[in-house]
């Protein structure tokens, strides 16, 4: 076994000393330079194929070896095709000499395989669109958003055939929850394409989101009376409700009786006459405060003739 293997390695190296070996090496391509108006579609070809003869040896070791890509710059080196439209050309043979720089004195290339490669280069369009957040948020005990979350920037341009762009509205940012959230937010979150063939001037946009401590106050807000029926007086029971709000504690001291609003409207009564209580109605100011609880949600009421 011994003299067997001994003798297979001298054969072996003696036949790959010998010359005249021709064999198939794909060499790879770049591209560089592509037009602001186009976009590449398709699957264009990033490998040529050299035919050479050569060594053995030789041969081997191009297989192993890692080979500078050859860089065709699409506004330089294409050609527009005459009969098709958005299809490009470049000829490898072109570039017969500087590949076969890169080959020894020892290796011949003989030809280029395909001598055409095809490209197509479809016009691009641009437009605006809205981002929109795909951001979970998770508070500790206590804490909540103060207002709404901000994205900056609020639109963004994209970039592709008009087929693609003309089915997009919005562009929405990557899934992504922050959790333990007690002091204001700012982090860059990245947008989500659904499509490839579609580019965009931002890969990320700001989020922030103020945060505060939010407590409860509790508020005592008298009734308005609206729509009385006319000829009656109306009493109602009780006159004033508690009304429990959940505030940040930077706006407690500021939430008073009057940024509620409670009314009892006594034009339910055209629509139930045999009513004997009527449903408040709860308007609220503006501002980061929620009503959490009210002690009365509808009222007793008496109607006497003046």
């Amino acid at each position: 076994m011994l003299f067997i293997l001994i003798a297979s390695t001298f054969w072996l190296l003696i036949k790959l000393s010998d010359n005249g070996y021709i064999t198939s090496l794909e060499y790879p391509v770049l591209y560089e330079n592509i037009p602001d108006n186009k976009l590449m579609v398709g699957s264009p070809s990033h490998t040529i194929n050299l035919r050479i003869s050569s060594y053995g040896f030789r041969l081997l070791g191009y297989q192993l070896k890692d080979v500078t890509p050859l860089r065709i710059d699409i506004k330089k080196h294409t050609r527009k095709s005459v009969s098709k439209k958005d299809v490009y050309y470049w000829l490898p043979n072109l570039y017969r000499d500087e590949m076969q720089a890169q080959l020894d004195g020892q290796t011949s290339l003989l030809r280029l395989e395909p001598d055409t490669v095809y490209l197509v280069l479809s016009e691009k369009i641009k437009k605006e669109v809205p981002v929109r957040l795909n951001v979970k948020t998770d508070f500790k005990k206590g804490y909540q958003a103060y207002g709404q979350p901000v994205v900056s920037p609020e639109k963004v341009v994209i970039y592709g055939q008009k087929i693609l762009i003309d089915s997009i509205s919005f562009v929405e940012t990557n899934p992504t929850i922050i959790y333990g959230i007690h002091t204001d937010v700012e982090q860059s979150v990245k947008l989500k394409l659904v499509n490839e063939l579609i580019t965009v001037n931002k890969e990320t946009v700001r989020f922030s989101l103020d945060v505060d401590q939010f407590t409860e106050k509790v508020l005592h807000v008298p009734i308005r009376l609206t729509n009385v029926p006319k000829g009656y007086k109306a009493s109602i029971m009780p006159s004033t409700v508690e009304v429990s709000c959940k505030v940040a504690l930077r706006d407690v001291d500021q939430l008073k009786s009057n940024d509620i609003e409670l009314l009892c409207d006594f034009a339910q009564l055209r629509k139930f006459p045999d009513r004997k209580h009527l449903q408040l109605q709860l308007n609220k100011a503006s501002g980061s405060f929620e009503v959490v609880f009210m002690s009365h949600q509808n009222v007793n009421f008496l109607l006497f003739k003046q």
